[in-house]
C-alpha cells in the first residue's frame, strides 16, 4: 500500500509542480488532500513559508 507523502514533503511537491498560483492556494490544495493541519503548518511569516513562496514563484515562472 502507499504511504501519504508527510504534510511537508507534499507541500514542497506542489509548490515545485507549478500548479499553485500562490501560497495560500497551495494550503487549500494541501487541505483538499486531507491535510488539515497545512494553514498551522505554513502560517504567517515561517521561513517555511517564504520557502514555498519562492518555489511556487519559480515553478510558474516555468510553465
Amino acid at each position: 500500500m502507499d504511504e501519504k507523502p508527510s504534510l511537508i514533503e507534499r507541500a514542497y511537491q506542489i509548490a515545485r509542480s507549478g500548479t499553485c498560483k500562490d501560497v495560500e492556494a497551495l494550503i487549500r490544495q494541501l487541505s483538499r488532500e486531507g491535510y488539515e493541519a497545512a494553514y498551522r503548518h505554513i502560517a504567517g511569516g515561517s521561513s517555511l513559508r517564504q520557502e514555498l513562496r519562492i518555489l511556487v514563484r519559480v515553478a510558474r515562472a516555468r510553465v
